[in-house]
């Protein structure tokens, strides 16, 4: 059969009478598909979850990461739903970016360990913001290299992204679909602070550089690095654990210092 021989793909098979959407919101330069497909159900007030059953009707529940490597099918039913074109719903996931490495999230890869797990349904993935890129923006909105917790860098203004509410110092939180409170990416979830307001600071270059490379590999699957030669994305990643369990983790906060000051003085 030619089906065995040569790879086939499968039909999608989008349910009947789906007309599209009244409302319509364009997607941002480097948005990632939560962030306008939030932005889309606040058009309706209605949560994620809302817009998936009535807007997009969907007959299953959304997975927390649904956005992130989303099935043809799904993009096929937002396409005609939104008339946002499939190219451009798929460039707003990380289907063409390099596959996760060792875990399904790359949550806290350099933190200690952790052994609390909530509820797959109330599972929220942290994110940065950069609050010069939200001050710009006419509808404030999240970019996709936002939602990696090891960025720590704007990529557009070399300022380091905050990670936190400068009021109440909790984490930024990007919600379930289950998220009723119309989610806005320049407010605090927690105490709904302005971030757009908090101080923006200029960032070592030495993590900018390291960043660039790292998104590189992330994006690409491929990333050169100086007298080591190209390195494939996991081979990147089990390089930076390496170096990480044996320069980091194991040293104490006594030891750190000096690698520190020594980083410090170099961006000075």
């Amino acid at each position: 059969m030619p089906s065995s021989t040569f790879e086939v793909d499968p039909v999608v098979m989008l349910p009947a009478g789906l007309k599209q959407l009244p409302l319509h919101v364009r997607p941002a330069l480097n948005e990632a598909l939560v962030s306008w497909s939030w932005r889309l159900a606040s058009r309706f007030a209605w949560s994620l979850a809302v817009l998936a059953r009535d807007g997009f009707q969907l007959t299953e529940a959304l997975t927390p990461d649904w956005w992130a490597r989303p099935k043809d099918a799904l993009l096929a039913i937002l396409e005609l739903r939104t008339g946002v074109e499939f190219a451009q719903l798929r460039r707003m996931t990380f289907l063409d970016w390099a596959p996760v490495v060792l875990d399904g999230t790359e949550r806290e890869r350099v933190a200690g360990r952790r052994f609390d797990a909530p509820p797959p349904d109330r599972k929220e993935r942290v994110h940065a913001v950069c609050t010069e890129c939200l001050r710009g923006d006419d509808a404030p909105y999240l970019r996709q290299a936002w939602l990696f917790e090891w960025t720590a860098v704007c990529e557009a203004h070399g300022s380091e992204l905050l990670t936190r509410c400068p009021e109440c110092q909790r984490p930024l939180k990007t919600p379930t679909h289950a998220y009723t409170t119309k989610f806005l990416a320049s407010r605090c979830d927690w105490c709904a602070a302005d971030l757009t307001r908090a101080d923006s600071r200029a960032a070592p270059q030495e993590i900018h550089r390291l960043q660039e490379v790292l998104l590189t590999g992330k994006r690409t699957g491929k990333t050169v690095l100086p007298r080591i030669g190209c390195l494939d994305w996991s081979e990147l990643i089990t390089l930076c654990d390496v170096l990480l369990e044996v320069i980091w983790k194991e040293m104490s906060p006594e030891d750190r210092q000096p690698l520190l000051l020594i980083s410090s003085s170099n961006s000075a």
